[in-house]
């Protein structure tokens, strides 16, 4: 009966194991997990910060530095970009990203006046880097009826993934 017991918790254990690497991504998903961008917009808006999360099953969010800013002449985005990520060619991952905007003097009230979408594509030159590249778009409450403001709105990207650290 014993030896029942440890080959019946060695299996418990085995699986969990297997379960929990799957979940990190190991087996092939290396874009799983959190990443801290440099986002350079097109000339003339500064360059920012950006956290993104790539989760299992293909959603995503992303929160930049920027998000609650309320500056003329550009909206101010709700916070929080919800996504959702498909596999591309050569490993490459496309994402599309939706989140509220507000008018910058508060002239909407408080309700939303669009959506910002943001479509990109992302590179993983190693397991600990990531490139690419994002466009902007303005588009109405349904995420339909986008225009590009202003010209070229493409981002290039690049960062490195965040790493669990030990507590000291």
């Amino acid at each position: 009966m014993t030896r029942f017991k440890i080959v019946v918790g060695t299996l418990v254990l085995l699986i969990a194991a297997g379960l929990t690497c799957h979940g990190q991504g190991v087996q092939g998903d290396t874009h799983l997990g959190t990443w801290l961008l440099t986002v350079t917009p097109p000339p003339g808006v500064p360059a920012f910060n950006l956290l993104l999360t790539f989760n299992a099953g293909g959603g995503a969010i992303a929160t930049g530095q920027n998000d609650q800013l309320n500056a003329p002449p550009f909206a101010s985005n709700s916070g929080p970009q919800m996504g959702t990520w498909q596999r591309g060619p050569n490993g490459t991952i496309a994402a599309t990203f939706l989140n509220f905007a507000y008018a910058p003097d508060g002239g909407s009230g408080d309700a939303a006046f669009a959506i910002v979408k943001i479509r990109a594509i992302y590179e993983f030159p190693d397991a600990n880097t990531i490139t690419g590249k994002g466009q902007l778009l303005f588009c109405d409450l349904n995420g339909e009826n986008c225009f590009a403001p202003g010209g070229s709105t493409t981002a290039s990207v690049q960062g490195k993934r965040v790493q669990v650290e030990d507590i000291q």
